[in-house]
């Protein structure tokens, strides 16, 4: 099995637990707590993906996510916000709409439709850090050392609440890229795993008896860090399970097929729609009185849906291009007749 394949199948093995956590989540089922895995492992993923990758043009880097991580996000949100005022009258401050639609949402508040969409902003941040990571952790000598300077450095941010941000999505990133970027060294490869396991199996049970309260006398430490405790075990967890996976399908042999390619190319627009029709104000999910046709109809709604945003995002990305060169085709002849002219 190549690389291309074994992404492909852990982003849609990750895909389907997001939609299958915010199904459990909308019938109020606690199994919706371990589903959502999926988005550490794109976290991970990601930074995984970028390690390997040699970025030789940060502007053209920026802009390829520009177009295929914001303005679909955009696009979507103008369209809710319409929706959400349209049909049920439900309006919001003119900084939350400009946040959403530049991606920041997820920093600042959502639209109550797209509650989700806080992946977004902080997958977008964890673009933007990238060159930096490129600097200190890539083909550097001492990217052991920067790699956990940077790891204190935010866990730091948000013990002493420097920034309101949730440090272990960024960390999460980190880890895969610094993951990748040490995959040609196996000894910090294996040393790196271990440490993961072993912060796994510390924080893991503190996390279960904040979050189920077993235990009537807990340290007043870890109830003040309760956020960040119960993040970096989803952490650790979805880093873990990424590395098993990629094992596993490094392993046995499964074609490229039509299922891995959809998901490649539709998966994030899906990811983007999909719970419009399970939680709030659209939900299907208790559509009909049986479960299962419900559940049909959220998948085909959602791949619909992640179609059209898709399409119209194509549409909007030509017409932009062709309006540019357009303008320099313009500008080209305006010059060309100043210069005749002065012939």
């Amino acid at each position: 099995m190549n690389k291309i394949t074994s992404i492909s199948c852990i982003r849609f093995i990750s895909f389907m637990m997001i939609i299958i956590c915010h199904i459990l989540q909308g019938l109020g089922n606690e199994l919706a707590f371990w589903f959502n895995l999926g988005v550490q492992i794109f976290f991970f993923m990601s930074g995984y993906l970028y390690g390997n990758k040699k970025i030789k043009n940060y502007s053209n880097f920026f802009k390829d996510k520009l177009e295929k991580i914001l303005l679909p996000l955009s696009i979507l949100v103008i369209i809710m916000a319409i929706m959400e005022k349209v049909f049920f009258d439900v309006s919001y401050s003119k900084e939350l709409y400009l946040a959403n639609i530049l991606g920041y949402g997820g920093f600042y508040g959502t639209l109550e439709s797209l509650g989700h969409i806080w992946f977004v902003s902080y997958i977008l941040l964890c673009y933007l850090i990238t060159p930096i990571l490129d600097k200190l952790i890539k083909d550097n000598d001492k990217k052991v050392r920067n790699f956990v300077i940077i790891l204190l450095l935010l866990i730091s941010f948000s013990i002493f609440k420097v920034t309101p941000i949730k440090v272990a999505w960024i960390c999460n990133y980190i880890l895969g890229y610094f993951y990748a970027s040490s995959c040609k060294n196996y000894n910090t490869r294996k040393v790196f795993v271990l440490v993961l396991v072993i912060m796994t199996v510390f924080i893991l049970p503190i996390s279960l008896i904040l979050k189920y309260d077993l235990v009537s006398n807990i340290p007043r430490l870890f109830i003040k860090y309760r956020v960040l405790i119960c993040g970096f075990e989803h952490v650790f967890l979805g880093s873990l399970l990424f590395i098993l996976l990629k094992y596993i399908f490094d392993k046995i042999k499964i074609k490229y097929n039509v299922i891995l390619k959809f998901s490649d190319k539709y998966s994030y627009y899906i990811y983007l729609v999909h719970l419009i029709f399970i939680l709030d104000y659209f939900s299907l999910l208790h559509f009909t009185n049986y479960l299962v046709i419900n559940i049909i109809l959220i998948f085909i709604m959602s791949i619909i849906s992640a179609l059209i945003l898709f399409y119209l995002c194509k549409m909007i990305i030509m017409l932009i291009k062709l309006l540019y060169f357009k303008k320099i085709n313009y500008i080209i002849s305006m010059e060309s007749g100043s210069e005749n002219e002065k012939k």
